[in-house]
């Protein structure tokens, strides 16, 4: 892998025009290696997959992960008709999902959590039933301890350096 990448960083520079024998901090360190995560669907996830994506961060060593929506399914809050052999709660979908988030969290310094279309599914069924949208513990970011992992919370996007990270239209 590592001769892999020594090809791919060669071929780069020799394609910006940057000698081979000039590569060093000056050329690394002014970019930022960031990894963008979407559309897992927890507890539906392909687990072999996921931890192919765990590997490959280990040896990329992203400097932020960018979570940007349907990372949980929310399945029972589903409008469409539902499948009875899916027999996970929404307590069991928060479970799974922890961690796998902390996972995250702990191959990278900063990670963000942009909420997508599947998560607004509990931000519908809370709406639909006011009696309950007050309860703070409710809240998709406390549901998830998001805070304690020390992950940022975005209900709708995530900007980096100009460059938009959302789930969906904008």
């Amino acid at each position: 892998l590592k001769r892999k990448r020594i090809k791919e960083v060669s071929n780069y520079t020799r394609l910006k025009g940057i000698p081979m024998n000039n590569l060093g901090k000056k050329y690394i360190t002014k970019k930022q290696r960031v990894i963008q995560l979407t559309d897992m669907h927890i507890p539906f996830h392909d687990r072999r997959s996921l931890e192919a994506v765990f590997k490959f961060m280990e040896d990329f060593k992203p400097h932020q992960i960018v979570l940007t929506g349907d990372i949980l399914d929310f399945y029972k809050l589903s409008r469409f008709d539902k499948d009875p052999a899916r027999l996970t709660t929404i307590q069991d979908e928060i479970d799974m999902a922890y961690p796998i988030l902390k996972k995250l969290k702990e191959l990278t310094q900063e990670v963000h959590f942009v909420r997508g279309n599947h998560e607004e599914r509990l931000m519908k069924y809370l709406k639909r039933n006011p009696e309950l949208a007050s309860i703070k513990v409710l809240e998709l970011s406390k549901l998830l301890n998001l805070d304690t992992l020390g992950i940022h919370y975005h209900p709708y996007e995530y900007v980096l350096k100009g460059f938009r990270f959302t789930h969906g239209e904008v």
